[in-house]
């Protein structure tokens, strides 16, 4: 997981904390940036049952590029081509 905490409070409610103030790079479409992401779906397991329920968390956090940003994104990547 990149920038995402995960908790599962006894009382079975779910808190994920990500820092809006951290960016995790330039996604790979170029439209947006990373905040923080689950990479994926996430299996919890719920501490206050006696059978824990397979439960599915998946999250992506992105702002949009400004078209500034875009365009520094795009002259980066052309650099990097050649």
């Amino acid at each position: 997981m990149q920038n995402v905490d995960i908790e599962i409070s006894n009382d079975d409610v779910l808190t994920l904390r990500i820092d809006l103030k951290k960016e995790q790079g330039i996604s790979k479409g170029g439209k947006s940036r990373r905040i923080g992401s689950t990479e994926g779906s996430v299996t919890l397991w719920t501490k206050g049952r006696p059978d824990p329920r397979n439960i599915k968390v998946s999250c992506n956090v992105f702002r949009r590029l400004t078209p500034a940003e875009k365009k520094e994104a795009a002259r980066r990547i052309f650099e990097l081509d050649i």
